[in-house]
């Protein structure tokens, strides 16, 4: 008619009605569904395959509980794609029965319940292509100011944010309390071209008496012998080994700096070392590798899968050694598996230094570089294309190990063992020192500073 429609919440009177259905969630005879919860609206349904890469990756990622993954663009290797996960869903299908006849009420069964849904909550990423690539003329230096970056977010899930108006690494708070003994407060932190810090700042009268001070001097001569060190690298010392570890973390702000970006992000540095000025830091550039969150969890959780009678147990896989490690579980019902190669855990972004890489394949990789006299911002004094082939050189030998240390499992000689004590304090020092000469003489440096 040409009276107004109804609204979304309204009822259409002239619409049959349709009764009432009841259903008992429980009953083993209703057909079970799973349902994909597309972020777009889909008028074909080759088109939606094509999305989620074929109805036959999509049917066997479901029947094995994996994540399916969406792809907006299926053709452009550029695009990322984003991932559904499943998650419980209680909806009920029903099929109805249009039936002949304006007053004949419409028949509604039951056709079956939706048990599993795979919601697609990642964030997507819009991409501009070039003219040049979608055919058209070239750009111009104009055009290029104004084409949006490939991807505008880096991250797959919202992170929670607020703004400060006083900085953390800036803040300082004089209260002897024991929270504020574990905050590493006045850290010197330097982005790359500005001026780096010279003499450390001055330690406040309240930490001086929760400083370790055997502790202070292992840390001195450590950056003494070697002026760049991970975090991690420093925390695995075996004299650092203490209940009161954290004050580590306490004394390190007043002995190092930090860059913010750059080759040697996230680095820990002595203070009066400048990095950009002296060539032989190039040993200790940063190398980062990138892996989905998703396939580091399902590899180790696949390696726990081929080992027996691991249940109240967190493991590591050692990719180092070829070896898998067991301690008892804090928490019996909640254990965790991890990989670790290089000395450092999988996760989805992982950053080696390149003295720590200590593999004939990296070093053949560096034996051929040529360094540069002057230090770039992003790639230190080693060139793009020559860290990008470090960071492969990484990703096929944690492949290969990961490969090899999966035939070992099904093999059945792969057993969980603890960890065996920590080696000493010279063999640690030896061996995380010797990586630097070894990668030094690679490079033609003769020795590091």
């Amino acid at each position: 008619g040409k009276g107004p429609r109804p609204g979304p919440m309204e009822e259409d009177p002239g619409a049959p009605a349709l009764g009432e259905v009841r259903v008992n969630l429980r009953d083993p005879s209703i057909r079970r569904f799973r349902a994909l919860k597309l972020p777009v609206f889909v008028e074909d349904p080759h088109d939606g395959e094509a999305l989620l890469g074929g109805s036959r990756p999509t049917r066997e990622a479901v029947q094995h509980g994996a994540s399916v993954g969406l792809s907006f663009r299926p053709a452009d290797p550029l695009a990322r794609r984003i991932e559904g996960r499943a998650q419980p869903s209680f909806a009920v299908v029903l099929r109805l029965r249009r039936r002949r006849g304006a007053a004949a009420p419409h028949a509604v069964d039951v056709a079956g319940l939706v048990d599993t849904s795979y919601a697609f909550d990642m964030l997507s990423d819009f991409q501009f292509l070039p003219s040049a690539v979608r055919g058209g003329p070239g750009l111009s230096s104009a055009d290029v100011l104004e084409t949006p970056p490939m991807t505008f977010c880096r991250h797959s899930q919202p992170i929670r944010g607020a703004f400060s108006e006083v900085d953390r690494a800036e803040a300082v708070d004089e209260a002897p309390t024991a929270r504020n003994r574990r905050i590493i407060s006045k850290r010197e932190n330097v982005r790359f071209g500005e001026p780096i810090p010279r003499v450390p700042p001055p330690m406040p009268k309240t930490r001086k008496h929760n400083v370790r001070w055997a502790i202070q001097e292992r840390l001195q001569w450590l950056l003494h012998q070697r002026p760049m060190w991970l975090r991690r690298l420093i925390a695995e010392s075996p004299d650092l080994q203490h209940p009161r570890s954290h004050m580590t973390m306490t004394t390190l702000p007043f002995l190092t700096y930090i860059y913010r970006g750059g080759p040697w992000r996230k680095v820990l540095i002595r203070y009066g070392f400048d990095p950009p000025a002296t060539k032989s830091a190039a040993v200790y550039q940063i190398v980062s590798v990138r892996f989905r969150r998703s396939a580091v969890r399902a590899a180790a959780q696949e390696l726990r899968a081929l080992l027996p009678n691991t249940g109240a147990l967190d493991l590591t896989f050692d990719l180092d050694d070829m070896k898998v490690y067991c301690k008892p579980a804090a928490k019996p019902h909640v254990t965790s598996s991890m990989i670790v190669m290089f000395g450092a855990r999988l996760r989805q972004q992982v950053a080696y230094q390149l003295c720590d890489l200590d593999d004939d394949a990296v070093r053949q990789v560096l034996r051929n570089a040529t360094l540069s006299d002057t230090c770039d911002k992003e790639c230190g004094f080693l060139t793009r294309e020559k860290m990008e082939e470090v960071a492969d050189v990484v990703r096929t030998l944690l492949n290969r190990r990961y490969m090899a240390m999966k035939d070992l499992a099904r093999a059945g000689t792969l057993q969980p063992a603890p960890r065996p004590p920590a080696s000493s304090v010279a063999d640690w020092d030896a061996r995380q020192l010797g990586g630097v000469a070894r990668v030094a003489e690679v490079l033609g440096l003769g020795h590091a500073a």
